[in-house]
């Protein structure tokens, strides 16, 4: 359908799109009434993601790996067990001693494609506790890399367990019973003790049921034995899109009228602050080393929801997204106590330090804003690809559509992951195709989009509708602090013309185009993200933005956007 409306602005050439009517067709009048009434009938999708059918769908302890080890996902029992949250670093802290050698061969396949694909680990578990968990090779398509799944064997052993060994494999009565206690104590001489029997002939019996199994080792039995419990135990329902901030760093704050309002530390905690205000995606879900960085930079990053995200609650009736985020910026900084303050905005959020901007006595000192928003001249747009091009005269002419698009983009959402809103927001250029489908900055990115539609699908029909609100061109004239623009050169909108609109005449404003950069520049470069908020904090911000004007130079100086990313070790964190 959206496809089919960017052929329609194609057609519309230069011509204005005067009224809502140069839209709203009779056939789209005709289709809208059922497409409603379906989308409320018809049943919500289920999520059919291949790293939450692994771990997040089981109702046992359980867990998937980046190749740099970040959690790409967790189940809620997992969080306990494994002591980790989903987007945190594994310190490998629940792998017993006697399993170290094992769990390294397995990365080391993961790393370089080696053999070793599947172990049984004794673990111990946060509790104190002892027990043991499989862990595997898993390869997901959408990926350049593969994922580590662990999960727990300690699952109740279910009745129907039995029944299921009897009838598939025709296992007796004595033989299941060996089964089960070979699931549950993993000690064929302690099975033996309970029974009552020699060694000897507990081994003969384990060789009948390696035979009628067709299985060779003990640690083949015992897979086997947890795919049954855990297929028989209730499994968990993952349709919940709960928000929980993984970093462990959020505050949450009440407003006047009741509502919370969240924000979230990264960086380092008595560095100098610098307030980050997203768009549609949160991208201050950052790798380790960017977390690092930016504490050595002595930044601390102080990321605020916005209303409508994460566990921010939207704004009342009544009252526009960007009224209440400007109320909202308001209350955060005067509860941070230290004035006027830094700001790093990304795209859509271009309208709060646009217009709070024009005000020398606002709660902003200087800017860095990431992204040309195809706001920035009349014709910006034509150079979006189809589908964003589509949306954005959906956005202005047909706000019941948009709603529309926004329920449906929800529920496909829940059915087929973040992936869905991923694959369809950032591949204008194989440089976001490339880092959306980068395993390890894959599970910080799906954090972003569940960020975003934890509350369902109004936040980004509001986001939509604030943007093509404000248009920039009298606002950057009027500018009245320190203005950087940091331009992903791969991204749509860069263009000399853009970029020279972007300086609007003002001289407190410079630009920047970043080589090797797309959309998601804070993940493409973090060298110039955080470089360029080490000079954001800065006594004199506007002094060190001018040193990367490309008005002025024509490459950005690599050697000093790169010095604040260090090599980590592997287990180092950024609270070391």
């Amino acid at each position: 359908m959206v496809e089919s409306w960017a052929r329609k602005v194609d057609m519309v050439g230069d011509r204005t799109l005067a009224s809502p009517s140069d839209l709203f067709d009779q056939i789209l009048a005709r289709q809208l009434e059922p497409i409603e009434r379906m989308l409320a009938e018809s049943e919500v999708a289920t999520f059919a993601d291949p790293l939450r059918e692994e771990v997040e769908a089981r109702s046992v302890a359980a867990m998937a790996l980046t190749p740099d080890g970040s959690v790409a996902a967790i189940s809620p029992t997992g969080e306990g067990y494994f002591a980790l949250k989903q987007g945190s670093h594994n310190t490998a802290d629940w792998v017993d001693e006697r399993s170290l050698a094992d769990w390294n061969g397995l990365l080391r396949s993961q790393r370089d494609r080696g053999n070793a694909a599947y172990a049984i680990l004794r673990t111990c578990p946060a509790d104190g506790s002892e027990g043991l968990a499989e862990a595997q090779l898993l390869w997901v398509d959408r990926y350049n890399a593969s994922f580590i799944v662990v999960r727990s064997l300690e699952i109740h052993w279910p009745d129907e367990v039995n029944s299921q060994l009897a009838q598939a494999f025709g296992l007796t009565p004595s033989e299941c019973e060996i089964c089960k206690l070979l699931y549950e104590l993993r000690d064929l001489e302690r099975i033996c003790e309970k029974r009552g029997v020699t060694l000897e002939t507990g081994r003969t019996q384990l060789k009948r049921i390696f035979a009628k199994t067709e299985i060779h080792s003990r640690v083949e039995l015992v897979r086997l034995l947890a795919m049954l419990c855990a297929r028989a135990s209730e499994p968990y329902d993952p349709t919940d899109l709960t928000w929980s901030d993984p970093t462990g760093n959020e505050t949450i704050l009440e407003r006047p009228d009741g509502r919370k309002l969240a924000y979230t530390t990264v960086g380092d905690p008595s560095g100098r602050t610098v307030l980050h205000i997203h768009g549609e995606i949160a991208q201050f879900f950052l790798p380790q080393q960017t977390q690092y960085a930016l504490a050595q930079a002595n930044v601390r990053m102080v990321c605020l929801s916005m209303p409508g995200h994460g566990a921010s609650d939207p704004p009342p009736k009544g009252v526009t997204q960007f009224d209440d985020g400007c109320a909202a910026i308001a209350q955060i900084v005067e509860h941070l106590g230290e004035g006027p303050l830094p700001v790093v905005a990304t795209y859509s959020a271009l309208s709060y330090p646009l217009v709070l901007g024009c005000d020398e006595d606002g709660p902003f000192s200087a800017v860095v804003m990431i992204g040309l928003p195809w706001t920035i001249t009349p014709d910006a747009y034509k150079q979006l690809p189809g589908v964003q091009k589509a949306f954005s005269q959906i956005a202005r002419y047909a706000p019941k559509l948009l709603d529309m698009v926004g329920k449906i983009g929800f529920r496909s959402i829940q059915r087929d992951g973040p992936d869905f809103y991923l694959e369809r927001a950032y591949s204008a250029h194989p440089i976001d195709v490339a880092t959306r489908t980068d395993a390890n900055l894959q599970p910080l990115l799906r954090l972003a989009v569940k960020h975003l539609v934890t509350q369902g699908w109004g936040a980004w029909v509001r986001e939509c509708t604030k943007h093509i609100a404000v248009g920039p061109t009298v606002q950057l004239q009027q500018i009245k602090i320190p203005f950087h623009w940091l331009v992903g050169e791969k991204t749509p909108t860069n263009s000399a013309a853009n970029c020279e609109a972007a300086r609007g005449d003002n001289p407190l404003i410079s630009v920047e185009v970043v080589p090797d950069a797309g959309a998601l520049l804070a993940y493409q470069r973090p060298d110039v993200f955080v470089s360029r908020l080490h000079d954001l904090a800065a006594m004199d911000p506007a002094k060190g933005f001018m040193n990367f004007d490309d008005a002025r130079h024509l490459e950005t100086d690599k050697s000093v956007s790169g010095k604040w990313l260090p090599e980590l070790d592997s287990n180092q964190r950024p609270s070391d």
